[in-house]
């Protein structure tokens, strides 16, 4: 994805105005960027510290940007208190506002006040907003929030199984338990995509055909009845006929090849996916493995295991397509299931949260729920933007965009594309299509010349 060259920002210049997204790589210091643009809406657009609004994505970001932000207000106030700086974002706030004393006294009042300060992780944010407002979001008032949900969808999926497999044929089980499809395992590879409503799965559509099963049963049972019947003749030909290539057929694996034909033969219960060594016994097969000069080997029991084997494929390949389409509707089954039987209990997980403040705002009274969290929060900064989904962009989209209160997008496009912490690159680059004002960081305060030069030397040795 090619960078645009957007201009880069200085924080006290630009407008506090509109959507405004500024793309910044690691240690090109947005922390110190949202810091200065705190200090300006508090010093110069005159906002109470709980109606200024900052949402990062992790508990040690909020610590560490409740605690950048409380230090860089006390700096500003040293130096309106002196009347002096060397610090240009401080020089410019002591030209435009000259009465300082009612500044020191804005910046004592927004200090004095910071516990009240309205900086949260996106789910504290969404917590507090179905607290404050339960009855525009229709959530309870005890709802208890889950740091997982493991145990509730490790029984939700139990009872799906137990719901589709209880009454499948035994082969279909068994082909199930064959690739480790088991409760624990289906439940682990489905967490990560549940409660994500802008996920779109596509499913193989299955028309399950039981004449594959059949067709599979009667070749079954041919194959077994002629391995018992001659199998000693069949090992003792594929042994010691001449015309065999023996680099595919060694006479040491030809004993091991039927004592795992035994095994397979002898299931109460086959399995259609375990005949791979059955392949050996088939005319196809052997044929290919004559040597020139010599006939085909002909025997019934290699016709019998070409259809043994042809039909193992087929309805092994049906099973294949059987099990996607399982998880596919698992994953139905679970977003259906575990919301309710969540609501029953008064639980919720960090996904529910976001999905219960995005509803109600896209319902048919979202502009009134709107409206009550815009009044209480004038302005929004959005930390670590990069790994936004598209139902937390989706919220703050509704809140601000196509409204006069400014809205600021702070991120790294390039760590969008790793889908860090379920992040989305196309939720970041419709951030990038709404934004009226687009800026960059592109100075890095964590190297210096001599650092680069150093790495460069190092990694570029030829013997390294």
């Amino acid at each position: 994805m090619e960078t645009p060259a957007f201009p880069q920002l200085v924080a006290s210049e630009i407008p506090l105005e509109g959507i405004n997204l500024i793309e910044a790589s690691a240690g090109t210091g947005k922390t110190r960027t949202i810091s200065d643009l705190y200090v300006r809406l508090v010093v110069e657009a005159g906002l109470a510290v709980d109606r200024v609004l900052v949402v990062t994505y992790t508990k040690a970001a909020t610590a560490e940007l409740r605690h950048r932000i409380r230090g860089r207000l006390e700096e500003v106030l040293a130096d309106f208190q002196r009347g002096k700086s060397c610090d240009e974002l401080v020089r410019a706030l002591l030209e435009r506002c000259p009465e300082r004393a009612q500044t020191v006294k804005r910046i004592c009042y927004a200090l004095r006040g910071f516990d009240e300060a309205a900086i949260f992780t996106v789910h504290g944010f969404c917590q507090r907003i179905l607290s404050e407002h339960a009855f525009e979001s229709s959530m309870p008032f005890d709802m208890e929030v889950l740091s997982n949900e493991h145990e509730v969808l490790q029984e939700v999926v139990e009872d799906f199984w137990r719901k589709e497999l209880y009454e499948a044929s035994m082969p279909f089980i068994n082909h199930v338990l064959a690739r480790r499809q088991i409760p624990e395992r289906m439940a682990e590879v489905i967490r990560q995509y549940v409660g994500k409503p802008f996920l779109k799965v596509i499913g193989p559509r299955i028309d399950q055909d039981s004449s594959l099963e059949s067709a599979f049963a009667h070749a079954f049972s041919e194959a077994r009845k002629l391995w018992h019947a001659y199998r000693a003749e069949v090992e003792d030909l594929l042994l010691k006929n001449p015309g065999l290539n023996r680099k595919q057929y060694s006479k040491k694996s030809i004993p091991d090849w039927a004592i795992a034909l035994d095994k397979q033969l002898d299931s109460v219960v086959p399995n259609p996916s375990i005949f791979a060594d059955a392949e050996k016994f088939t005319d196809k097969c052997l044929n290919r493995s004559v040597k020139k000069g010599h006939g085909p080997l002909q025997h019934p029991f290699f016709e019998a295991c070409d259809r043994l084997y042809a039909s193992a494929k087929a309805l092994s390949h049906s099973y294949e397509r059987r099990t996607w389409r399982l998880k596919h509707e698992l994953l139905s089954y679970c977003n259906a299931e575990l919301v309710d039987r969540k609501q029953r209990r008064r639980i919720y997980s960090y996904n529910d949260l976001l999905n219960s403040v995005a509803r109600p705002l896209s319902g048919p009274h979202g502009d009134v729920l709107a409206r009550r969290i815009r009044d209480q929060f004038a302005v929004a900064l959005i930390d670590e933007f990069q790994d936004t989904d598209p139902v937390q962009y989706d919220i703050f989209r509704k809140l601000y965009v196509e409204t006069q209160l400014p809205l600021f997008l702070v991120g790294d496009p390039k760590q969008a594309i790793y889908g860090f912490r379920g992040a989305d690159v196309f939720a970041f680059l419709k951030g990038r299509s709404d934004a009226d004002y687009r800026y960059t960081l592109d100075l890095n305060w964590r190297s210096g010349p001599d650092l680069v030069r150093a790495v460069n030397t190092i990694f570029g040795c030829p013997n390294f």
